[in-house]
């Protein structure tokens, strides 16, 4: 009777372990799926980071430049820029227009923003966003990006 019942208590320690291991693993693929999500799209020129997309902030070499306030585009706590729906304004003024996957100035095509995240300036890659996801969301900041910050 002894015997089946250590062999019992030994049965319920190495599932309790074999439990415990799975919920170490368990917590490891979390972790590493929200640090994942965690980071931030770079924007790359000639394969140089230049500017990372950190959820509302746009940052440049580490610092932040701007944030992403609902509609509007702010640098140093001052609004420069306004996304209201396909345009993007600055003083009221419409300086740009998100026309699909292109964006507008002055009428003409400035930038395409290609699904994969490319971004081509007259034909010729100009910028790579690394974790594009071509959302409207997604595709309004790296277009306000491009109208404000970038050359």
């Amino acid at each position: 009777m002894k015997a089946a019942s250590e062999k019992s208590v030994s049965g319920k320690s190495s599932a309790l372990r074999f439990s415990k291991w799975i919920v170490a693993l368990g917590l490891s693929v979390l972790t590493l799926a929200s640090s994942a999500a965690l980071a931030g799209s770079y924007i790359r020129k000639s394969g140089s980071i230049v500017a990372e997309l950190d959820g509302k902030y746009l940052r440049e070499h580490g610092s932040i430049v701007a944030e992403f306030d609902g509609n509007y585009v702010r640098k140093s706590g001052s609004i420069v820029g306004e996304i209201d729906g396909h345009y993007i304004r600055k003083s009221g003024s419409i300086v740009a227009e998100i026309d699909g996957r292109y964006v507008r100035k002055h009428g003409s095509i400035a930038w395409e923003i290609e699904p994969s995240g490319i971004v081509r300036k007259n034909g010729s890659i100009a910028y790579e966003v690394d974790g594009y996801t071509d959302s409207e969301a997604m595709k309004a900041k790296v277009a306000a990006y491009l109208v404000f910050f970038a050359e």
